[in-house]
């Protein structure tokens, strides 16, 4: 591999990088992938905990997933309540 290739592999943005592997794939092209993914940069990244993250990301699905399920019998109760007779709304009102 000649400097001028290396500057060219080294320059490529993100999108174009996957472009050309994708490219590579089909034509069977493992050295050009290999290029490809020796020359890509690399980064270093700083986040928050990651066991405090998930759980929380965990916690928050599961919150939502609870509030829909909520939503949903208090969606279907609304209904009840406004189409049904005044009498079985009392009987259901009472056991709520």
């Amino acid at each position: 591999m000649n400097k001028i290739t290396t500057s060219v592999y080294e320059n490529l943005t993100p999108k174009q990088r996957v472009v050309a592997s994708i490219e590579a794939e089909p034509r069977g092209d493992a050295a050009e992938r290999k290029r490809l993914i020796q020359t890509c940069p690399k980064v270093t990244y700083r986040q928050t905990d990651a066991k405090f993250s998930e759980t929380m990301d965990r916690l928050l699905i599961t919150a939502v997933a609870i509030e829909c399920e909520l939503r949903g019998h208090a969606l279907s109760f609304l209904f009840v309540m406004r189409n049904a007779s005044e009498e079985y709304a009392h009987i259901l009102a009472s056991q709520c």
